[in-house]
């Protein structure tokens, strides 16, 4: 596991958790591609509702949870969930 380091829109920074294939369960495939590679290819609720930066912790999380637990369902709730939390983080409100 490696961290990558983004910018924020604010100037802030925040640290991505970029996780290898090697991690996730052994009946995953190791050359599974990413659903989402660009922000563009996102849904357009998701584009049309959140931010630049909100847009792409969606699609790393989204990214990770499909390869994790195969459900795309889950997948939703998951990055739904990191962006809920970032944003918390970053207006110090609970949501």
């Amino acid at each position: 596991m490696r961290l990558s380091k983004r910018l924020s829109a604010d100037g802030g920074t925040y640290y991505l958790k970029v996780l290898s294939y090697q991690v996730f369960p052994s009946g995953t495939p190791e050359n599974k591609t990413m659903l989402y590679k660009t922000n563009q290819d996102l849904p357009l609720e998701i584009r049309a509702s959140f931010s630049e930066t909100a847009q792409d912790l969606y699609r790393a999380a989204y990214n990770c949870a499909i390869h994790w637990y195969g459900d795309t369902t889950k997948a939703h709730k998951v990055a739904l969930s990191a962006v809920r939390m970032h944003s918390a983080r970053t207006m110090s409100v609970l949501v």
